[in-house]
């Protein structure tokens, strides 16, 4: 929705001398201004959680500006911080905000049905900050015809005081992402500004004021403003490449897993390519060719590594003949470690593994050691870290991340392997899912499971963990009673403070496939 508000001028002359060095100053600083009630436009929009506020701003303020910032007010007793955020004089410029003396500002980060408080501040090259407050009243938020209560279920068990770490979560769904504050309240929707966009939705992260998402070989980026841009990032030396289930910050761009090749000889999900914003490929890691490479050069002659690393136009039985592709590592995370410089994978069907960054070496590997990569394979026993006593080895396992002290933190599913050869182990089956840290000393290839948290829950697929300043976020994708539960936990206590159930139903059109969650920091904003 565009809201117009109009600028009165009081006519104060400032006796304040600002030097003219450009062609964006001015000699007169600006005049005091007065924002009017709200009064809306007849071009309304059907954005609820986005507001164009449009007014008027003569030259005179628009060329000693030099930023202007919104800060949404929470709601009383809320215990998320303000959604805020700081345009640049360049940032307006560059995303086309202000012509013929109007200044558009996107505000975000409203709350659906609820007349919203928006404090505005104007900063100005001689130091002046002009300051209104305006009120913004929005409607409800609806998705296939359903209004996120029917869908979101929430369980608060805050006390007064609760202070958590963070304020917002990212939802990711097959139709695109959603902000969820961490008092159960949506605060923003990619849908609610560009209802095209989306589509299934199989990879996504926050990074750099914008979501990246996409499917094939497009990533898709979205502002929270709005702006939007569609990136088809380079296929590097394989001839066709698809985006599948996470993208992660990398050392000096951005991860992205992709299945490689096509047809008979397609590469299911073995592969991540570092990117820059413009899709440039900086570098990539074949990690079926890095494990093929490593059993044949460490192990007996005659071995066939591709019995394990079954790609497409390789022969798996050692018969003689190229066989079709098999999913046998179904990667499903992939982050770098900058305490080890070692980008780390999580192959659902194998284990997890990290291999150097830049020598593309094998490092060590934690996984159940009953599988077939273990049993029949010396090269890959020797590299398997010692898992100290009790402790639980990460099976079919999501979403790895290192957190603060340096350990590796993962979803730790559960779900034994799908696509072993005939006749070879799948490994242990579990039947409750477990939020798994581990202590790692790479070197001397030995680990410990130094926290298990359960929660009575079991999720075969999908799922993730995050946590900051002590507080964890836990995504349980799909639960076992089809639903899907997000909770944020005390790390120390493990008590949970937060859970929300998302319905899943033939009616929901898919927007509660909510397969992974994450920490995201909006609380500071900058469009520079």
């Amino acid at each position: 929705m565009k809201t117009r508000f109009s600028i009165l001028f009081l006519g104060l002359v400032l006796l304040i001398a600002i030097p003219s060095c450009s062609d964006d100053t001015d000699e007169n600083p600006p005049v005091d201004v007065v924002i009017a009630p709200v009064t809306p436009r007849a071009e309304s929009t059907s954005s609820v959680f986005t507001e164009d506020v449009v007014f008027d701003l003569p030259a005179g303020n628009w060329n000693q500006l030099s930023s202007i910032t919104f800060e949404v007010a929470p709601k009383n007793g809320a215990l998320a911080k303000p959604m805020k955020a700081t345009y640049s004089k360049s940032a307006l410029q560059e995303k086309g905000y202000y012509s013929g003396g109007q200044l558009t500002l996107p505000v975000f980060g409203l709350y659906e049905n609820h007349s919203n408080t928006v404090s505005l501040s104007q900063s100005y090259v001689n130091g002046e900050v002009q300051n209104h407050d305006l009120e913004i009243t929005t409607g409800n938020y609806q998705i296939d015809g359903h209004h996120v209560d029917d869908i979101l279920v929430i369980t608060n068990n805050y006390t007064p005081t609760t202070e958590l770490g963070f304020s917002y979560i990212l939802l990711k769904t097959r139709k695109g992402p959603h902000v969820l504050d961490v008092d159960g309240e949506l605060r923003w929707s990619a849908l609610d500004l560009e209802p095209g966009l989306g589509g299934n939705a199989s990879a996504m992260m926050y990074y750099g004021n914008k979501f990246i998402w996409g499917n094939s070989t497009i990533m898709q980026m979205i502002e929270l403003d709005g702006n939007v841009r569609d990136v088809v990032y380079q296929t590097g030396s394989f001839n066709q490449t698809n985006l599948h289930h996470d993208i992660t910050a990398g050392r000096d761009g951005i991860l992205l897993e992709v299945t490689t090749g096509q047809g008979a000889n397609r590469h299911f999900q073995n592969t991540v390519f570092e990117v820059n914003e413009n899709g440039e490929i900086l570098k990539e890691w074949d990690f079926g060719q890095i494990i093929v490479d490593h059993i044949n050069a460490n192990s007996p002659i005659g071995q066939n590594p591709h019995f394990l690393v079954q790609d497409g136009g390789t022969d798996h039985d050692g018969d003689g003949n190229t066989d079709g592709p098999v999913d046998w590592c179904h990667m499903n995370s992939a982050i770098y470690d900058a305490n080890t410089n070692t980008i780390i994978i999580s192959s659902r069907e194998q284990f997890v593994m990290a291999v150097g960054y830049d020598d593309k070496e094998i490092k060590w590997i934690l996984g159940d050691e009953t599988k077939h990569w273990y049993v029949n394979f010396p090269s890959l026993q020797a590299l398997s870290l010692s898992l100290a006593a009790e402790g639980k080895a990460p099976i079919g396992q999501h979403s790895l991340t290192i957190d603060s002290d340096g350990n590796l933190f993962l979803f730790n599913n559960g779900d034994n392997s799908d696509n072993q050869p005939a006749g070879e182990p799948a490994g242990e089956q579990r039947t409750e899912s477990y939020l798994s840290r581990y202590s790692i000393n790479g070197p001397g290839l030995s680990a410990e499971e130094i926290q298990s948290v359960d929660l009575d829950q079991y999720s075969a697929r999908v799922s993730s963990v995050a946590e900051t300043s002590g507080y964890i976020l836990a995504n349980f994708g799909l639960a076992n009673d089809g639903h899907t539960y997000n909770y944020i936990l005390d790390r120390n206590t493990e008590e949970i403070l937060f859970m929300t159930r998302m319905q899943q139903d033939a009616t929901d059109g898919n927007w509660s496939e909510n397969w992974h969650s994450d920490i995201i920091d909006l609380t500071d904003i900058r469009y520079e």
